[in-house]
C-alpha cells in the first residue's frame, strides 16, 4: 500500500480491472487507427485481465503473458481477421484482367495522366494526344501504371496480341 492509499486510484482498483481498461483503450485505438494490429494487443490485455481474476501475478508475469498472447495471436490470426473485416480487397489482379478494358481520362498534368477504371483512379501513359474526358482502352500494365490508347485501331490489334503473349511467357 502506498502512503496516499485513500486517494490512490491504483490501490483501489484490482489488477484485473486495470488490464481490462487497458484492453478497452487499445481496442478504442484500433477503431481510430484501423489496421488489425492493435486488436491483438487488446486480446493480450484481456487475457491478463482474466488471469488476474483467478491468480494474483507479479507485473513481469503480466507483461510476459500480455506480450506472448499478443504476438502469438497477431502471428496466427491477423490474416484471418483482416479478410473478415476488410474482405478480399488485397487480392492482386493480373494484368490480363485489365487488358482491353475501357477507362476515362480524368486528369492530365504534363506527362502525368490519371484514368478512371472501375471507379478507381490509375496512373497511365499514352502515345496519343489525350484530353480530359476521352475514352481510352488499356493496352498493357506495368506495376500500377497502365498504358492506354484512344482506340484499338490506333494501337493495332497485333500489338495488343503481343502484349498478351508477353504475359503468357
Amino acid at each position: 500500500m502506498c502512503p496516499m492509499c485513500p486517494m490512490c486510484l491504483r490501490c483501489q482498483m484490482s489488477d484485473s480491472l486495470i488490464w481490462f481498461i487497458v484492453g478497452v483503450l487499445i481496442l478504442a485505438g484500433e477503431m481510430m487507427i484501423p489496421g488489425v494490429v492493435l486488436l491483438f494487443f487488446g486480446f493480450g490485455a484481456f487475457a491478463v485481465s482474466i488471469l488476474n481474476l483467478f491468480i494474483d501475478t507479479p507485473l513481469f508475469i503480466d507483461l510476459s503473458v500480455f506480450l506472448g498472447v499478443s504476438v502469438v495471436s497477431l502471428a496466427f490470426l491477423r490474416k484471418k481477421f483482416k479478410t473478415t473485416f476488410f474482405g478480399r480487397i488485397g487480392i492482386s489482379m493480373t494484368s490480363e484482367q485489365f487488358l482491353g478494358k475501357r477507362a476515362t481520362v480524368r486528369k492530365i498534368d504534363g506527362k502525368k495522366i490519371r484514368v478512371e477504371l472501375n471507379g478507381t483512379l490509375w496512373d497511365a501513359t499514352s502515345e496519343d494526344n489525350l484530353e480530359i474526358g476521352d475514352e481510352v482502352m488499356v493496352i498493357s500494365r506495368k506495376s500500377l501504371t497502365f498504358k492506354v490508347a484512344k482506340s484499338l485501331d490506333d494501337y493495332g490489334l497485333g500489338k495488343l496480341e503481343d502484349e498478351i503473349n508477353k504475359l503468357d511467357n
